[in-house]
């Protein structure tokens, strides 16, 4: 028995594979086991990792390709560890990335789900921009709805807790990741350490670039799901679309989007103490007053500033003192996620 089980899963992964499983390889902590599952590969995936000596590694062949998300749960149900780690066949590993988050599950008994801030690096492992997740439970709740809040490939779970989850759906192709967070909220919490603790690498090949459009539209569906379930009602998949994207659709969804927005906030968030939701606060007016920017009726924009001045004054009047266009950059990180 270990403590860890790493799940990486490998189709024709060779160019990047031996980089990232020695990024696992060489973590501060050293108590786990790295499932690695080549899905059919035709290129050297198998070989490389035959290459690789370390007992820790345990090589899973299929002839066949099955499959990102059958093969996420054959690693479930083969894992040994009380936790168990994502890892992508292109990505890098910081070395204390295990040691932190088994730190914090451990100071932390109700969270059953924790991500990591990632940096995005290119084919050539050039770049190190930082992409920031919401960190606390309470943010994330707030932020689920709306986007997918947690990296994927950053993820450590408790296992018993994904178990009891019944793991990834086959339903959500391209937004697997996502669903199963909805579910799990429903269970325990969620969290992110604010350390950037992976390097995830961006290239044409990469699902998320090569599917763009089919990736964006299943996470709508899993937050139409999200909200719909939330509010006990059918809600259209445009004002969804438009929320997520914060507005850049007509004025009519954005319209709706802003009411579906404050609907959301007064169900979940309204009978808070304002001190304790300074960051969701801040979140909800920007989101707001970019969505307003959105509408075509001046009358609706300017009731729409003053609600979100209402969740944070300072902030908006200092985006109405320099203008939208100009300003956005600049706030973006303010934004939950």
């Amino acid at each position: 028995m270990c403590l860890l089980s790493v799940i990486l899963p490998a189709y024709n992964a060779e160019r990047h594979l031996a980089e990232a499983v020695r990024s696992v390889l060489a973590q501060s902590f050293s108590d786990f086991e790295l499932i690695v599952i080549n899905d059919g590969s035709s290129d050297r995936t198998a070989d490389i990792i035959r290459e690789i000596d370390d007992s820790r590694i345990r090589l899973i062949q299929h002839d066949q390709n099955s499959g990102l998300i059958a093969v996420l749960n054959e690693g479930i149900s083969l894992a040994k560890g009380r936790f168990i780690a994502r890892m992508d066949a292109d990505d890098i590993c910081e070395i204390s990335r295990f040691e932190e988050q088994l730190a914090y599950f451990e100071a932390n008994p109700n969270v059953g789900v924790l991500g990591t801030a990632i940096k995005i690096i290119d084919d050539e492992g050039r770049g190190g921009k930082v992409f920031e997740m919401p960190l606390l439970p309470e943010e994330i709740e707030w932020a689920l709805p709306l986007f997918c809040p947690v990296a994927h490939p950053s993820v450590m779970m408790r296992a018993d807790i994904i178990r009891e989850a019944g793991g990834y759906s086959s339903s959500a192709e391209l937004a697997e990741d996502y669903e199963l967070w909805g579910r799990m909220a429903k269970e325990t919490a969620i969290a992110n350490l604010s350390s950037p603790l992976l390097k995830l690498r961006k290239h044409p090949e990469s699902v998320t670039s090569s599917r763009v459009q089919e990736h964006l539209r299943a996470s709508a569906l899993v937050s139409k799901g999200l909200i719909d379930s939330h509010l006990n009602e059918d809600i259209a998949l445009e004002t969804v679309q438009c929320l997520r994207s914060s507005g850049s659709t007509e004025s009519g969804n954005a319209d709706a989007a802003v009411k579906l927005l404050l609907r959301l906030f007064s169900l979940s968030f309204q009978n808070r103490e304002k001190s304790d939701m300074r960051g969701i606060r801040r979140d909800v007016a920007i989101r707001i007053f970019r969505l307003a920017n959105k509408t075509s009726d001046f009358k609706k924009r300017l009731h729409y500033f003053r609600i979100a001045h209402k969740f944070d004054r300072n902030l908006i009047v200092g985006l109405l003192k320099r203008g939208i266009e100009q300003y956005v950059p600049q706030v973006k990180r303010h934004l939950i996620g």
